[in-house]
């Protein structure tokens, strides 16, 4: 899943009505030069995190299976799998649920700590690393 189904799309069309608007990938034109220097905002909000994990939180059989195969499944879920060495992955994965169920199992009570580690995700590794 990726961590945002919703993302910029390079329009191949134009109209009368609509020219184009992205003539390419945004990463092309800022390296480029052929982008307007403008300022912006960005905002986000305390359930940011709903996205990476919010499957889990909907779906109580998701919930159980994440639990107990989250040796496995957080590496995939939050991230991690292809960017920490395959001979860290399990310390690193056993280090972040210490830190966010302590020795609890994850279950619908845990529903805040789970945005958090996706929040966590979001906010501190994808949007600081952009």
């Amino acid at each position: 899943m990726p961590l945002s189904p919703f993302g910029p799309v390079i329009e191949r069309k134009s109209s009368p009505k609509y020219p184009k608007f992205l003539l390419d990938a945004p990463l092309n034109l800022m390296m480029s030069g052929r982008m307007s220097r403008l300022p912006w905002m960005v905002g986000i909000v305390n359930a940011e995190g709903i996205c990476p994990v919010g499957t889990f939180i909907a779906d109580e059989a998701e919930l159980k299976k994440f639990d107990e195969d989250f040796e496995n499944l957080a590496p995939l879920v939050l991230d991690f799998y292809h960017t920490v060495n395959e001979s860290d992955r399990l310390e690193v994965t056993r280090k972040i649920r210490k830190e966010y169920f302590g020795d609890k199992n994850i279950t619908i009570n845990s529903a805040l700590e789970i945005v958090k580690v996706g929040y966590e995700l979001i906010v501190n590794v994808q949007i600081c690393i952009s």
